[in-house]
């Protein structure tokens, strides 16, 4: 429990990663198969059948509720294993529903925000991703609800922008590196349905170093700012003073 630099935040993620894979593969796919599964059923995202008003909205709609539902799980997932708990998937389920109305509202909030900093000028986009980058912590973690949560996020992020976007972008870099690999192998597969299956996969592979990876920064933008390790060491039981190193 120590500041890292953005390079060690990502390999503390794959490490972290590494000690509870299948709890993470296993709640990302009970989010991830059900929707896969009924994008299949009605051609929703089949390049092969032109988009029509329904189906983008059921995109759109389901798109944000199963994005909300990850994030959530693999957040409070990634949290457990940090402290070296038990990573328990029905709790974590069960934490994103008692908290799931602000977290959605909360992760849309942001993500508009977001999107619109990007549709006018790249920077304020950058920005408003490094501002809002723990809104997800603050809201399953400290039990914001979803205004407090932006503000939260943002009070964390003043002074720690670019070390939240280097650490960020990492992650995005190796996931663009690894979908562009993922999406010339599809090329040669003729089925959709195929397709949309090794699509899943992957992300239900890759899409937990972003919950853990964030949550590695929030805890690491409070030790630099708050002095969470010296807090938490002086009021944790002696026999669980041992985190993720």
């Amino acid at each position: 429990m120590r500041p890292r630099k953005a390079t060690e935040l990502v390999d503390a993620a794959f490490q972290l990663y590494r000690r509870e894979p299948l709890q993470f593969i296993i709640g990302l796919g009970i989010v991830y198969i059900p929707w896969m599964i009924i994008a299949g059923a009605f051609g929703l995202q089949s390049a092969d059948v032109a988009p029509t008003l329904t189906k983008t909205l059921i995109n759109l709609v389901g798109g944000v509720l199963v994005y909300t539902l990850a994030g959530g799980v693999s957040t409070i997932l990634a949290n457990e294993v940090y402290f070296n708990r038990p990573a328990d998937l029905g709790r974590a389920f069960r934490a994103v529903g008692t908290s799931f109305v602000p977290l959605l509202l909360t992760m849309m909030a942001a993500a508009l925000a977001i999107g619109f900093g990007l549709a006018l000028l790249i920077v304020p986009g950058l920005i408003f991703l490094a501002r809002y980058f723990a809104v997800k912590q603050a809201v399953l973690l400290e039990g914001a609800s979803a205004g407090p949560a932006l503000g939260r996020s943002a009070k964390l992020s003043e002074g720690y922008k670019k070390h939240i976007l280097v650490t960020i972008g990492i992650v995005f870099l190796l996931n663009i590196a690894l979908t562009v690999g993922v999406g010339l192998f599809s090329r040669i597969i003729p089925s959709s349905l195929v397709r949309l299956a090794i699509s899943t996969i992957f992300t239900t592979l890759i899409y937990p170093l972003y919950g853990i990876t964030e949550t590695l920064l929030y805890y690491d933008v409070r030790i630099r700012k708050e002095g969470f390790d010296i807090e938490y060491l002086s009021t944790a039981p002696a026999e669980t003073n041992v985190v993720a190193t």
